[in-house]
């Protein structure tokens, strides 16, 4: 899968870095939809739109392939350790 093991993100970062990705690609594309529905008679916000697309779409095939887009059913998330 990676040539070099001690790059390999974990699961749980590479799925976050995913839907981080992806929440920031959802907000930035409506603001530009709104300012450009707003203030002009020529629309362009599909360009950054597709374009953006584009490398979430890569971004969501990589994480896919190499981690899963969802956790396995059997895996257990991380506990905090309570001091006492």
């Amino acid at each position: 899968m990676f040539h070099h093991a001690h790059l390999a993100p974990k699961p749980e970062h590479a799925r976050m870095a995913l839907a981080i990705h992806a929440a920031a690609y959802v907000s930035i594309n409506a603001l530009l939809a709104i300012i450009d529905l707003r203030t002009g008679t020529d629309t362009w916000f599909q360009w950054p739109l597709l374009g953006w697309g584009a490398g979430l779409a890569w971004h969501a095939l990589v994480v896919s392939r190499h981690v899963g887009l969802f956790a396995s059913p059997g895996a257990r998330r991380p506990t905090a350790k309570r001091g006492r």
